[in-house]
């Protein structure tokens, strides 16, 4: 049996375990990721990429950013289509600026080839990062004061601490993550591509339709550098179960049972086989680390409840990780207690905003509510300002937690 022994070893190659690999790269501390694919690999994902993934790209390395930004499979990205129940549209821009004027606020980018330029990037470029494809992850234990990592080839992974990085429903993280998902916080998501649907936006706004029938739920669609379209639903897992129906089939009753939407997807075609995937949503603050171990990405259970945000929080994390894991080295200690400070950076950035997106789906689920926002909004210029201004603030976004904040501005 084949071993390899490793200080730091990342268990899974999707964003948050990129992300992770190349900031220890930065800080020049070695370490082994792996992942059970060969890239270049499909996920299932909306395809968006928030800003949150452009600011930690820009701290990471400019010149990194700059690469990615040249890359023919993304598109800039300058706002957020909205669709309410009663079929108000409401397009709102990105207000973010950039210290390197060229880069937009956003884009969107297909996940294969997403994933698959930080692989290459690693690839070529990474003195400190060991990468393994195809090694299928089974077990990882501790065992006399080092993790195990065992894979299904035979190979075993010697390593002092592990960022277990592979998605929350991998049965072998179990026994390192208190996240419990059920059909409450867990979401479905399904996702295929079109070609030949009209009327998206001449600057690439990512759509998110909340429509009548399937709301708290929604319907996606996000425009491709081919002209194709990222089309899918996003839909509580308990609903789904209830109704006893397809996702395929709440997808295409969706589209054709609104008026706006079936004359947009009159001429277009599916171009894909469809795809699912569940989600695990924030549903409470949890332990994110323990003795020898961190949970990054999906595996930490902080998908956005209303957005379905995971790239931007899995870059975050990853941040996150390597720092933590820097101030580990140097303490010379992975303890519980010493990487309890991972979970502290992280709460301390993005909890206010999941603990907002845990509320919003409440409050939005009902339809006149959801109606007479969208209705005020979209007469009013100044509304439209204000809405503009709590995509790009937090500040702003805390207010959305109190009903009062609505009546206020609506009867303004």
């Amino acid at each position: 049996m084949d071993t390899v022994q490793t200080q730091i070893c990342i268990a899974g190659a999707g964003p948050a375990g990129l992300f992770t690999a190349l900031f220890l790269e930065k800080y020049g501390i070695a370490c082994t990721l792996v992942d059970k694919s060969f890239f270049p690999r499909d996920k299932i994902c909306g395809d968006g990429i928030s800003g949150w993934v452009v600011d930690v790209l820009e701290e990471l390395d400019t010149d990194l950013l700059l690469r990615f930004h040249r890359q023919d499979f993304l598109l800039p990205s300058y706002g957020m289509r909205f669709s309410s129940p009663r079929g108000t549209v409401l397009d709102i821009p990105f207000l973010q600026e950039r210290k390197i004027k060229e880069i937009p606020p956003g884009y969107i980018a297909p996940r294969k080839e997403f994933d698959n330029f930080f692989i290459e990037e690693i690839k070529n470029n990474a003195k400190y990062v060991q990468l393994l494809e195809g090694k299928e992850i089974v077990e990882v234990k501790e065992e006399s004061d080092q993790m195990h990592i065992h894979c299904r080839d035979g190979l075993r992974i010697e390593a002092e601490v592990v960022v277990l990085a592979a998605g929350a429903m991998q049965p072998f993280q179990k026994v390192f993550s208190q996240y419990r998902a059920d059909g409450s916080n867990t979401m479905l998501g399904l996702r295929t591509y079109y070609k030949g649907v009209k009327g998206l936006h001449p600057e690439n706004y990512i759509e998110l339709h909340f429509l009548k029938g399937l709301n708290p739920g929604y319907l996606w669609i996000f425009p491709q550098p081919d002209g194709r379209a990222n089309v899918g639903v996003g839909v509580a897992k308990a609903r789904v179960l209830k109704e006893k129906k397809s996702l395929k089939k709440i997808l295409q009753e969706a589209i054709e049972q609104n008026a706006y939407l079936a004359k947009r997807f009159e001429d277009a075609e599916v171009v894909a086989p469809f795809g699912a995937h569940p989600l695990p949503l924030f549903y409470k603050k949890l332990p994110l680390s323990g003795n020898r171990f961190l949970l990054v990405g999906d595996s930490a259970g902080l998908i956005d409840p209303f957005t379905g945000e995971g790239i931007g929080h899995a870059a975050l994390m990853g941040k996150f990780a390597a720092q933590t894991l820097q101030q580990a080295i140097r303490q010379h200690s992975f303890s519980a207690e010493t990487l309890r400070q991972y979970d502290e950076q992280v709460y301390k950035t993005i909890d206010k905003e999941l603990s907002i997106s845990k509320k919003l789906p409440g409050i939005l689920k009902h339809d006149w509510l959801f109606n007479l926002v969208a209705d005020r909004v979209a007469g009013s210029p100044r509304l439209q300002d204000k809405l503009a201004k709590t995509l790009s603030n937090l500040d702003e976004r805390k207010k959305l937690k109190n009903p009062w904040h609505y009546i206020k501005h609506i009867f303004r």
